[in-house]
């Protein structure tokens, strides 16, 4: 037992983080610190285990049998630490503060779900739910008025930013139960393109999956485009039109199981979005983002988001 002594937390930080990222200079850029740090952290850690943890070749680094073992052990290690920090840091009946930035495909599925199991029935708190852009987000996410983002995987402008992905969650067709196109033997989806389409603007993962869609599909969209981030507009307009809206599964979930909206069956590989947690590098989670953060990893195991 006494010969790992010299293990630290860093080092376990630094080897998740280079299994995440995939290469030594990327865990590096995460981590801020140097790509000499790094490789010094791992010859240290390997040293005292006296084992080989990662390969490395030109595709980037992978685990090694004993790498692998490590890994599940040393994630759990993290997570139990964490844990244990939350349980003394913060004293009873004090008021946690929580600041999410949500984008909407996460705000309507896995998000309330990690809130309904985060606080206890005696704890107050206070937990504020942004929604937006990313790029506005991610803005507020660096400046520190949000704790973490829950939403889309970083597509530019990572810098200060680390991203790890949860789930992924298929993008479905809803409409009104009485739409004509529920009315035929067999639905082409060609005739999509007869109907007004609600999807988010261009640039989110949701347009690029349906972008994806139409383009293999050939359909070009004929009538009424409406591009929002509005759940709220986008849920009332297809309830009242014959419009098609494009959503992630879990923000509709509801509107399904009432039988408000109706699913169309037009499942499809492409239709797919990531959601995934985007945190500052520089900077540790509160007790209370850690526990809501674990939350989200719990739920997105179990469930696949909702």
């Amino acid at each position: 037992m006494g010969k790992f002594l010299n293990i630290r937390l860093r080092h376990m930080r630094v080897f998740l983080e280079i299994l995440r990222k995939g290469s030594l200079v990327s865990a590096a850029g995460s981590l801020n610190v140097t790509p000499a740090a790094v490789s010094k952290s791992l010859r240290e850690l390997e040293a005292e285990l006296g084992v080989r943890l990662l390969e490395r070749s030109k595709k980037g680094v992978r685990a090694t049998a004993a790498g692998e073992r490590f890994h599940q052990h040393a994630t759990e290690s993290l997570l139990s630490f964490n844990r244990a920090i939350s349980a003394v840091e913060e004293p009873e009946q004090r008021q946690h503060r929580l600041r999410i930035g949500a984008l909407p495909t996460a705000a309507g599925s896995i998000v309330p779900n990690a809130l309904k199991e985060l606080f206890g029935p005696d704890e107050r708190a206070n937990v504020d739910v942004v929604t937006g852009h990313y790029e506005d987000l991610a803005a507020a996410l660096r400046a520190s008025e949000l704790d973490l983002i829950v939403g889309r995987i970083i597509t530019r402008d990572t810098v200060g930013l680390s991203f790890e992905q949860l789930y992924e969650e298929s993008v479905v067709a809803v409409t009104a139960p009485s739409h004509p196109l529920f009315q035929t033997d067999a639905l082409d989806v060609t005739d999509l393109s007869k109907y007004p389409i609600i999807v988010t603007p261009v640039g989110s993962t949701v347009r690029d999956s349906v972008d994806s869609f139409f383009f293999a599909h050939g359909i070009k969209p004929t009538a009424l485009i409406i591009e929002t981030f509005s759940d709220g507009l986008a849920r009332n307009f297809s309830a009242i039109t014959e419009a098609i809206w494009f959503a992630p599964a879990g923000l509709v979930a509801q509107d399904l199981k009432r039988g408000t909206l109706a699913k169309l069956s037009i499942d499809h590989g492409s239709l797919k979005t990531i959601i995934g947690l985007t945190t500052r590098t520089n900077e540790a989670l509160s007790g209370s983002a850690r526990r809501f953060a674990d939350l989200l990893r719990q739920l997105a195991h179990q469930t696949g988001g909702g």
